[in-house]
């Protein structure tokens, strides 16, 4: 194959690998609070404490990972 090819097939592949990144990302946004809201839901309806305190264990873990993933990015020290 000529290079021209070859740089169209890299970035063909790297577009789509890309692609599975951002999907994943936006996964790891919306999976979590809704799995917690879920057991939340289900543990005060059902009266299973434990599946309540696993939901607000998750949703902590969650709100903290978030928490430090935004303070990284919208760190404003100047070099």
């Amino acid at each position: 194959m000529p290079t021209e090819q070859h740089d169209m097939v890299a970035f063909i592949l790297g577009g789509l690998m890309n692609l599975a990144l951002l999907i994943i990302a936006i996964g790891s946004l919306f999976l979590p609070p809704g799995i917690a809201i879920a057991l939340i839901a289900r543990g005060i309806s059902d009266n299973h404490i434990s599946w309540l305190v696993f939901g607000v264990i998750i949703a902590l873990f969650w709100l903290v990972l978030f928490r430090a993933t935004v303070r990284k990015i919208f760190n404003t020290k100047n070099p």
